[in-house]
């Protein structure tokens, strides 16, 4: 096991993949199986809604609790959000000094960009569920919504920047590294897709974001040192 981490540098980082399939897990287990036309996660309609009329759509014949319980699945976010960022972190950190580019670091700084857009995204989805939950003046929501599409749209978009940076450096390799530079490239052009605030578009934008992870952790375990894989 020793050799395999020398002669692996990233596999030790993919070993992050194991907290964060159990975040998911409990996020999931939290959050509500009914979400609107055209989304599949709650969190990601969420995130994503602009108006009253959307958390209106969101909430409605979700019980007290059922809301509450949303809470829950922020607060295990936190968590999750840590993760992924020291994941990505660590994993550009490596590959500045295995590949010698030291550019690479610049992914390090949307990281910790898009770490700082999730936290605050996720205050501001726990105060719209209490304001929902007391019954307050529906305008308190304005000023919400404004400022969660913006840091909901900073978030995902750094992490669309960071995953385009690392393909720049996949592309130049061999196929297997290129595949995963496609992967990498895939949310950014879906991005542009998504802006238009289509919930399919989302829907596709975010998954394929989700499963660029996905081709990152298998590249951290099966990038070998001198191999054919690493060319």
């Amino acid at each position: 096991m020793k050799e395999y981490f020398k002669t692996h540098p990233f596999a030790k980082n993919g070993l992050l993949a194991i907290p964060l399939i159990i975040f998911v897990l409990l996020m999931g287990s939290y959050f509500p199986l009914k979400v609107p036309m055209g989304f599949q996660s709650f969190i990601v309609a969420f995130e994503f809604a602009k108006s009253i009329q959307d958390l209106n759509l969101l909430f409605s014949g979700l019980s007290e609790m059922e809301i509450q319980m949303t809470d829950i699945g922020n607060y295990i976010d936190f968590g999750f959000m840590l993760t992924y960022s020291l994941f990505l972190i660590s994993l550009f950190k490596i590959a500045s000094k295995e590949f010698n580019r030291q550019w690479l670091n610049i992914g390090i700084l949307f990281t910790i960009i898009a770490l700082f857009s999730d936290f605050f995204e996720n205050f501001i989805l726990l105060k719209i569920t209490e304001i929902y939950l007391s019954n307050l003046n529906e305008s308190l929501f304005i000023p919400l919504l404004k400022k969660l599409h913006f840091i909901t749209w900073l978030k995902w978009g750094t992490l669309t920047f960071a995953f385009l940076l690392f393909s720049v450096e996949l592309i130049k390799r061999n196929w297997f590294s290129k595949t995963v530079a496609f992967f990498c490239i895939l949310p950014f052009a879906l991005g542009i897709w998504a802006l238009g605030d289509s919930p399919t578009a989302l829907t596709y934008f975010t998954n394929s974001v989700f499963g660029t992870f996905t081709f990152l952790v298998i590249y951290s375990f099966f990038y070998k040192k001198g191999s054919k894989l690493s060319a």
